[in-house]
C-alpha cells in the first residue's frame, strides 16, 4: 500500500519522514549507524541516524564492539564536509554519547534538541494507552517502535515542531482534550 507523502512539515522533515519509510531499511539501537564487519548489507540506522544520512553525512568507524552472527559489530560516527573524527570530537560538534543528532543536523531539520521530543498519540504504544512524550532515541531504543511507525509519529507532530519537551507535552495535552481523555 502506498502512503501519501507528508506535506505539512518543512522539506527537510518531510525528506526524513519519507526516508524512515523506505522498504528494507534495517533498524539499529544504541548507535546512529552500525554494521557487521565490512558488510554494507548489514548497515542499520536508528531513526536519528536516518536523519544524519539524509543530511548528507559520511560515516567513519568510531569503535568496534560485541560480536554478532555476522561478525564484529562496528559503530560509526557521522561527519560532514571535510571534518575529521578527531576534530569533531574535540570541537564538541557531536553529542558525547554519539547517539543523538549533530548540532548542524539538528539546525538543518529546524529543531532545538539533539534528541528531539515527540508526543505519541493515545493507542500507539500499548503500555501508554493515554499517549506519552518521549525523546526519539528512547522511542527507537526503548519502545522499539519500527522506523515506519516512528515516521508516523514524527508526521503527527505540529507543523512548527521544534523537538522541545514542552511543545510535545502541549501537543499530547491537546490530543487528550480533543479525544475526551482529559
Amino acid at each position: 500500500m502506498s502512503r501519501k507523502k507528508s506535506t505539512k512539515h518543512r522539506p527537510e522533515i518531510r525528506q526524513w519522514i519519507e526516508a524512515l519509510r523506505r522498504p528494507g531499511l534495517l533498524q539499529a539501537t544504541g548507535h546512529l549507524m552500525s554494521q557487521a564487519t565490512d558488510d554494507e548489507r548489514t548497515r542499520s540506522y536508528c531513526c536519528l541516524g536516518v536523519a544524519e544520512q539524509e543530511h548528507g553525512c559520511r560515516w567513519v568507524h568510531q569503535y568496534s564492539h560485541e560480536r554478532t552472527l555476522y561478525g564484529q559489530l562496528i559503530s560509526f560516527l557521522p561527519l560532514h564536509d571535510g571534518e575529521t573524527c578527531d576534530w569533531v570530537l574535540l570541537a564538541g560538534r557531536h553529542a558525547p554519547n554519539s547517539a543523538t543528532l549533530r548540532v548542524d543536523t539538528m539546525h538543518w531539520l529546524g529543531l532545538q534538541e539533539c534528541d528531539p521530543y515527540v508526543a505519541i498519540r493515545p493507542g500507539i504504544v500499548s503500555n501508554y494507552p493515554d499517549g506519552t512524550v518521549r525523546n526519539l532515541s528512547s522511542v527507537n531504543d526503548g519502545l522499539k517502535l519500527p522506523l515506519f511507525v516512528i515516521a508516523d509519529v514524527i508526521e503527527a507532530q505540529p507543523f512548527d515542531w521544534d523537538g522541545v519537551y514542552e511543545q510535545a507535552q502541549r501537543t499530547l495535552s491537546a490530543w487528550l482534550t480533543e479525544s475526551g481523555l482529559k
